[in-house]
């Protein structure tokens, strides 16, 4: 993203947090259909890939809440 931003005249830079904080606006405003990989995003208007990133973040979300509650055992 730097780099295209870089070519195009763009003066700013890009911190890794920073783009996390851009993505999870695009993706939860429903701007675009905003697909994450272990390489990268992309978009697709395929349905099936949107309908598997909605599943894989559910269960990343399930395993998140149940790592809360563990955690809250020891409380």
């Amino acid at each position: 993203m730097n780099v295209f931003l870089q070519e195009n005249g763009y003066k700013i830079r890009l911190t890794q947090p920073r783009l996390r904080k851009l993505v999870n606006y695009i993706r939860t405003n429903g701007l675009i259909p905003l697909i994450a990989t272990s390489h990268g995003y992309f978009t697709s208007d395929c349905k099936q890939t949107i309908l598997e990133q909605i599943t894989s973040l559910q269960e990343r979300a399930n395993s998140i809440e149940n790592a809360v509650q563990g955690l809250k055992k020891f409380l």
